[in-house]
């Protein structure tokens, strides 16, 4: 079976949150969970945020940061910035293939090195 899919979820998972404006490569958030990215989202991108820039926007932003309500943050402070989040929960954290797996064993039962009948 494919280790792409982390059906027995044995790996360890993180979230990621990717912050841009279009044309900005942004950058990227990593936490462990949802809540934990809410948190760095808020602390580390929103709060740093001018009140010049969130117009009349900044008590709803304030006020959501203070009752921990992190979506509710998020949505406002796109709205009022021009800026897009995006989340992804509960990814998979890949690592290197153990020394008794060899990785190119494995790279041989790919599609890619399936005969195509040429």
């Amino acid at each position: 079976m494919s280790d792409l899919i982390d059906w027995e979820r044995k790996r360890p998972r993180v979230t990621y949150a990717q912050i841009y404006q279009p044309g900005d490569p942004g950058r990227v958030l990593i936490a462990e969970d949802d809540e934990s990215i809410g948190q760095a989202i808020a602390l580390h991108v929103i709060a740093r945020t001018s009140p010049r820039e969130l117009g009349s926007s900044v008590g709803e932003i304030r006020g959501a940061l203070l009752e921990r309500r992190w979506a509710d943050a998020v949505v406002a402070w796109m709205g009022a910035t021009g800026h897009v989040v995006d989340c992804y929960p509960d990814e998979p954290v890949w690592g290197s293939a153990p020394d008794d797996r060899p990785i190119e064993f494995e790279l041989q039962f790919t599609p890619l090195f399936e005969e195509t009948g040429a």
